[in-house]
């Protein structure tokens, strides 16, 4: 007997245990969103092999940063989010975590308190720097210099870390002030940047900015610092301030409270022990030199609303006595938008120029002639940017837009000095991009050459996969970092060997390094599957396949059950058996090569309710027609949707199969909000006529509505998913 195609069998919507509307998959159009039958282009590349981790810190963690020594190991910062019932609100613990040269975990560290990391990095026996931002008293200080006790948020602190990851040689802290980056110089010493709102910021004699942001009843201006500490952390060596007080302003009463405010983002050392530093700042009175590219801020246009933003590059001396250079860099802004410009992340050539990166909302911003980008593309988006100065700031020796961004950019320098940029995307569709580039996504590599001039690569990357920090490895690949955890390894010349690049809950956005048991998982990469899709069949048994195309998933070597296979991406389903384990590993087999495994942590669930277009849920109204916003439901009515990733049921269920009555429910407590107020639940349990582990969730709507569109949410055990928009009539 021939395998029967999944998507003719039939979709029954359960609106209490008696009763069900049938409708067909195909005429209600919820196969595309619940089983994400989707396929892309490949990018062909070299023929290094990429690869793929994710960090495990938690249910909830954050990346923010990246560094790595010269060993060839790799440091990664953030935090992880733990409910506090005793402080009625969220902690944000620092988290870092070694990995070695082949990627392998060698220690994790959990600060104690709240707080929020920026940057990181590595002296020469293996110490580590963490620095960032407090949001809790309970901070540990540890040796520290005189100051302040920590405060509840608006303190910077400085860590150090043993070369083991087993305890802090010491813990110190700044009041009103973030410091966004550290480096290390040449003795092993950390210099700090960030920026800073207290005139009582440590300065020290000889300083080229010694005057600090005197506050006053009306506000307080914010000027950047930079800070040499001892390597021992016993003493500040060398601190400076760099900013003004003054903005922009028309005059009168609407510039009461208006200040300037500058921020350092990013440092950088050279040989020299010159200091460079870039960020942002609102100040039209910044330091800048007289032979300075440019000398005049933009920043004027923002009236009568706070001026726009402009970026700064500058270096000092190495003592911090001179400022040796220092120049805006931007444009106009939008005001209409209220965009302005920032530079994000700094780089070093061995020439002594600075290669800079970051997000400009200038269309005016000054690119140069045969720019890679040189347009303002998007209507409504900020684009990033990069740009290269000469080692004495007067001259641009490139700059040019890299198209539409939704978050700032991260920089690095391979070994030929060309620059790789990450960052997200705000689409495909005016993002510039290669005849070949790869599209899984809207997070981005970037290579340019060493001029600026030309691509190397550029791929879109699984959501979630990237952007979030990016440097070479001891292999000439590219580590980028992404939000979550993913640490993702891909040759210069761009993957094209089977490899997954990214794991995601097939009903969610982004890649995750957790996995329920039971969950439709979308495995994102290149060469997993046929360059033509090859959708779900069902074998003798009546469950779904295990091969499709010559394409098996294992998880711990078990063969998973499949919907989807396909050159980009593969859809299959976790075994409930991993339930039991704490862990679990996932790998492809295919015509094309194996995949390397891939370790995922194993949760007891991870909901996400499918969605279709618009971000609306993929919902059914209790007259069988499907949830839209042209097609609302209507008040004191049943909405029916679904929910990957709830776990085990009270019934067992066998991998693959088709779920018939009588209906087994989540073993996990499930509730559902509506509008973030407590739902009627009528219904939650295995959807019939659907492969095990995806639950229907019934909700009656509220009598009395507000406005047509509305949000849906469940929670499953302690894990809640994010809110779908659902349409329901006002009344």
């Amino acid at each position: 007997m021939a395998p029967r195609p999944y998507a003719h069998y039939q979709w029954p919507i359960v609106v209490d245990g008696d009763r069900a509307y049938n409708r067909s998959v195909k005429a209600l159009l919820l196969q595309a969103s619940v089983l994400g039958f989707l396929a892309h282009g490949l990018a062909p590349g070299g023929s290094a092999e990429a690869s793929l981790s994710y960090l495990n810190w938690g249910p909830r963690q954050q990346t923010c940063c990246m560094t790595a020594d010269g060993a060839g190991n790799t440091y990664i910062a953030g935090k992880t989010l733990e409910a506090d019932p005793a402080y009625g609100f969220t902690l944000s613990r620092v988290t870092v975590t070694k990995l070695d040269p082949e990627g392998r975990p060698v220690y994790t560290f959990r600060f104690a308190g709240s707080a929020e990391a920026k940057a990181l990095a590595a002296d020469s026996r293996g110490n580590l720097f963490v620095v960032g931002a407090l949001a809790s008293r309970d901070f540990p200080v540890v040796n520290g210099l005189a100051g302040p006790a920590p405060g509840y948020s608006g303190d910077g602190f400085i860590s150090k870390l043993d070369p083991t990851g087993t305890r802090l040689l010491f813990s110190t802290v700044f009041g009103y002030t973030t410091f966004n980056a550290v480096a290390i110089d040449a003795n092993d010493n950390p210099v700090v940047a960030g920026t800073t709102s207290t005139p009582d910021f440590p300065v020290t004699s000889g300083a080229f900015q010694q005057s600090a942001p005197e506050p006053d009843s009306f506000g307080r201006p914010s000027f950047a610092v930079v800070t040499r500490l001892s390597n021992s952390g016993d003493r500040i060596l060398h601190s400076s301030f760099l900013g003004d007080k003054h903005t922009a302003c028309s005059g009168g009463s609407v510039c009461i409270g208006r200040y300037g405010a500058s921020s350092a983002r990013s440092i950088a050392i050279g040989r020299d022990g010159a200091i460079t530093i870039g960020g942002s700042t609102t100040t039209d009175r910044f330091p800048v030199t007289a032979e300075a590219f440019q000398a005049t801020c933009k920043c004027t246009e923002g009236q009568p609303r706070p001026p726009l933003g402009t970026g700064f590059v500058a270096r000092f001396s190495m003592d911090l006595s001179a400022l040796q250079w220092s120049t805006y860099l931007g444009g106009s802004g939008f005001p209409i938008y209220y965009y302005g410009d920032r530079v994000s992340a700094v780089r070093l050539g061995s020439d002594g120029g600075v290669v800079v990166t970051g997000v400009a909302g200038s269309p005016d911003f000054p690119v140069t002639a045969g720019a890679f980008q040189p347009e303002y593309l998007g209507h409504r988006s900020r684009n990033g940017f990069l740009a290269k100065f000469d080692p004495t700031g007067s001259t641009l020796m490139y700059a040019t837009y890299l198209g539409p961004v939704d978050s700032d950019l991260a920089l690095g320098l391979d070994s030929n000095e060309r620059p790789w940029i990450t960052g997200q995307a705000v689409s495909s569709v005016d993002f510039p991009l290669l005849p070949d580039s790869l599209k899984l996504g809207n997070d981005f590599a970037m290579g340019l050459s060493s001029n600026g001039a030309e691509p190397v690569l550029i791929a879109l990357l699984p959501n979630g996969s990237a952007g979030t920090a990016i440097a070479p490895d001891p292999q000439g690949r590219m580590v980028l970092l992404g939000p979550t955890g993913s640490v993702l390894r891909i040759p210069a010349t761009g993957p094209v060997s089977t490899a997954v690049l990214g794991q995601a809950n097939a009903a969610g956005y982004a890649v995750s390094h957790i996995v329920a048991p039971g969950e439709i998982v979308s495995l994102y990469g290149t060469a997993l599957g046929p360059a033509v899709g090859v959708g779900a069949q069902l074998d003798l048994s009546g469950s779904l396949a295990t091969e499709l195309a010559g394409v098996r998933v294992l998880f711990d070597g078990k063969p998973a059950p499949l919907l989807y296979v396909g050159m980009n991406q593969v859809n299959a389903i976790v075994p409930f058996e991993v339930a039991a384990r704490s862990s679990t590993s996932v790998q492809t087999i295919g015509p094309d090569g194996s995949s390397s495994p891939v370790v995922l942590a194993v949760t007891p669930s991870d909901p996400q309710i499918f969605f279709g277009a618009g971000g609306y849920a993929a919902a059914i109204n209790q007259d069988g027609s499907i949830n839209s916003e042209a097609n609302p439901a209507a008040p004191g009515s049943v909405l029916a949707f679904y929910v990957n990733g709830a776990g085990v049921f009270d019934a067992s269920l066998a991998d693959g199969t088709i779920v018939a009555p009588p209906l087994p429910i989540p073993v996990l407590p499930l509730t559902a909000t509506f509008d973030q107020a407590p739902a009627e639940v009528v219904y939650a349990g295995a959807a019939p006529g659907i492969v095990a582990g995806v639950v229907q969730v019934n909700i009656r709507i509220p009598e009395r509505l507000l406005g047509n569109t509305h949000t849906a949410a469940v929670k499953v055990g302690d894990s809640a998913s994010p809110s779908r928009q659902v349409a329901a009539r006002e009344k």
